[in-house]
Order: structure tokens, then sequence, then C-alpha cells
């Protein structure tokens, strides 16, 4: 992925864990290397993960301003 971009896919309810853990550790360490931030919604209704990535630089300014959440506008209004 590459700052900017949002994508969706299925992803059955027993893997989101999963998924926590992967976009933890991307975060913590790739990156951090390749300047990304990687945040991710599940819509349990329609078992959809939705995976939307930002530069580390939006991401700490947004965080600085208070929109911590903003990011969550991108994700398509059918998976919220």
């Amino acid at each position: 992925m590459k700052p900017g971009e949002v994508k969706s896919a299925y992803l059955p309810c027993d893997r989101v864990q999963t998924l926590n853990c992967l976009a933890s550790r991307f975060n913590k360490s790739r990156g951090v290397l390749r300047n990304m931030f990687v945040h991710y919604h599940y819509c349990s209704d329609q078992s959809v993960a939705t995976l939307v990535c930002e530069s580390l630089d939006d991401f700490n300014e947004n965080k600085n301003k208070g929109n911590d959440y903003g990011w969550k506008e991108q994700i398509p209004k059918n998976y919220r």
C-alpha cells in the first residue's frame, strides 16, 4: 500500500485479531522505515476489513490537531 490508498476485503471474524497484530507490528517497524501508518476498521455486519494508509507525517499532524479519527472518513459508507 501507499499513503492515500484505501483497500477493503472480506475477512472472517476469527482473523480480526491477526489483522490487529499485523497492523500494529507493521506500524512499529516497517511503517516507521517507510514513513507509513496503516489504520484498519472491521465491519462485523459484512465481515469486511478496510485498511487506510497515510504518511507518518500526516498521522502525527492529525494526532497533534486532535483529529485522530479523520481517516475513518475514507472508509466506504457501506463498510462503516
